[in-house]
């Protein structure tokens, strides 16, 4: 019986270049369709989210998550900017569909009460045009920046629809010395 010859200096792992490029090309597909469909690199640019973020931060902002929840109070979103074109603000949510919020003595009602907000330091809100009162529609949300006398936000464009939301921010990557969770 005769049989095979083996070259004993040939592995498992040698591979032709087009099984090579394959595999390469599926990486790629696979990355493409995360980045634009699950989760973005999303960088701070300004100061309106300080403190709970920093100029130059790089936050992780998942994409999916809004197909099967709403957005709730708290989130921090990128949206596309309803004043500007080509740009998107990273703004926290701090009312939803149903919500009233009031702007009165630098202080935000949200329905008829103080609304608490931690990520808040000594900056008082104030309106930036003669509306200091919105009732939120379905389908709208009303977003502001935590340092509040340094923010482009719903004060001076209004609620935003829910349509305009790109993501929910969730984790800082940079710098490290932040890095983790967003609360």
């Amino acid at each position: 019986m005769e049989g095979k010859e083996y070259d004993i200096n040939k592995t498992k792992n040698d591979e032709s270049l087009g099984s090579w490029l394959r595999r390469l090309v599926i990486y790629v597909i696979i990355a493409l369709i995360l980045r634009f469909f699950v989760f973005n690199i999303t960088l701070v640019d300004g100061k309106s989210m300080f403190p709970t973020l920093d100029d130059g931060d790089r936050l992780i902002t998942e994409k999916i998550s809004l197909n099967w929840r709403e957005v709730k109070r708290g989130d921090i979103l990128v949206i596309h900017a309803p004043d500007k074109v080509n740009q998107n603000y990273i703004k926290r949510v701090v009312a939803v569909a149903g919500d009233r919020i009031e702007l009165i003595d630098g202080k935000v009602y949200l329905n008829g009460e103080v609304l608490n907000e931690k990520y808040v330091i000594d900056n008082p809100t104030h309106p930036y045009r003669d509306i200091s009162s919105w009732d939120i529609e379905e389908g709208q949300v009303f977003v502001m920046g935590d340092n509040r006398g340094a923010s482009n936000d719903s004060r001076s464009f209004g609620p935003i629809d829910v349509n305009q939301v790109m993501g929910v921010s969730i984790f800082r990557l940079f710098p490290f010395s932040k890095f983790g969770i967003l609360n």
